[in-house]
């Protein structure tokens, strides 16, 4: 019987696309994280699933995923996936798309306010949304690109639904999924308190533009940001992989905690992904010394001053304090740093050379995508 556990780390830019391939059997099965930005669309996503449907289509001429997953309506995370299902849509009229998903996760804002009443605020939400931002008299940037953001979530829960896609609302809460193939999959955030706290203050009030665009730069994306465990195998041979979106590092724990998981720095992750690109603002050094990993994965160009050089002396700081100084271990880049100021990459490169001086194996960008064979 055939048994794989892949990670591919597609080259994403200043955002996130990873894919995990696995296979317990005849059957080989595939579960997609984000898609990036449009350039991870062009440059690295669509040319690698047109290489896996190649390879691994089935008798429909489809690459078939398991599960899709859009942690967050942030734009680097959300318009690869746009610019996939567009072409879904242009394919599905005129025959079979050359992707298919069995199911997406995608808690996105019309979800989160609305769960229990769909037509509450509606009129509200879109009226703000659907106008031209520039009307709205929003100076800040990030508020014009964050009322963009909630727009193209909308986009892509429109479009999955057009190709018969069901997108259910998950949560910490939820009880651990076993996907065909036996992949366990473990939503560790968000909290179903924390979004039904955010339900009853959307209540108390009529959205505003500037109210709208504050909620949505803070709370909401982080509250909505989908967190997973993945789990395959069993006993000494099963392998785990965390997968963090743009989380906070202490939901990540309390995530972590609530479905049973040791984070005393006692179990070891294969694979932990770092949350919002390695920015220092949403890990801290004891959050890499409860939660210890084989590989570590970074996806960022610089951008957005990502990685930060802070979270390095972290991650080195943090895994010293609970794992053997002589213990092996590897960090993944997804991508070159050529964004950004010069003095910070400067900065984050010589950081990388300290941890590769130590001991620490830097796995560098190879081509569109770069594959990690766990099993």
């Amino acid at each position: 019987m055939t048994e794989r556990l892949e990670l591919d780390v597609l080259r994403a830019a200043y955002g996130d696309c990873l894919i995990v391939r696995y296979q317990n059997g005849e059957v080989p099965r595939h579960i997609l994280f984000d898609g990036g930005p449009t350039r991870c669309w062009d440059d690295a996503l669509e040319p690698h699933l047109e290489s896996l449907w190649a390879e691994f289509k089935d008798e429909d001429d489809q690459l078939v995923f398991e599960l899709g997953i859009c942690s967050h309506i942030d734009r680097d995370h959300i318009r690869g996936l746009l610019e996939l299902t567009l072409r879904l849509l242009d394919e599905a009229d005129g025959g079979r798309p050359f992707v298919r998903f069995n199911e997406f996760w995608h808690n996105n804002l019309r979800n989160i306010v609305q769960r229990d009443d769909p037509a509450a605020h509606s009129a509200a939400l879109a009226s703000i949304v659907d106008e031209n931002t520039a009307a709205l008299g929003l100076e800040n940037e990030i508020s014009r690109a964050v009322l963009a953001s909630y727009s193209e979530g909308n986009k892509l829960r429109q479009s999955l639904s057009r190709l018969a896609v069901t997108t259910p609302f998950v949560s910490v809460e939820d009880e651990p999924r076993e996907r065909a193939g036996g992949l366990i999959v473990r939503v560790l955030a968000p909290s179903r308190k924390r979004i039904e706290a955010l339900q009853k203050a959307w209540e108390v009030r009529a959205p505003d533009a500037e109210q709208l665009a504050a909620d949505l730069d803070s709370s909401i994306p982080n509250l909505a940001s989908i967190v997973t465990l993945l789990e395959f195998g069993a006993g000494a041979e099963k392998k785990t992989l965390l997968m963090t979106g743009d989380a906070l590092w202490t939901d990540v724990i309390e995530g972590l905690e609530a479905h049973g998981y040791p984070v005393d720095g006692s179990a070891m992750l294969d694979v932990l992904k770092l949350p919002h690109h390695g920015s220092g603002r949403n890990v801290g050094a004891e959050f890499f010394e409860r939660v210890p990993a084989r590989i570590y994965v970074i996806s960022a160009n610089g951008r957005h001053s990502n990685p930060d050089a802070k979270t390095i002396d972290m991650l080195r700081e943090g895994r010293a304090r609970s794992r053997p100084a002589d213990e092996p271990f590897t960090l993944v880049m997804a991508d070159t740093l050529t964004s950004g100021k010069k003095a910070r990459r400067k900065e984050v490169l010589a950081r990388l050379e300290a941890l590769e001086a130590g001991g620490c194996t830097i796995l560098r960008p190879d081509g569109v995508a770069r594959t990690l064979k766990l099993v």
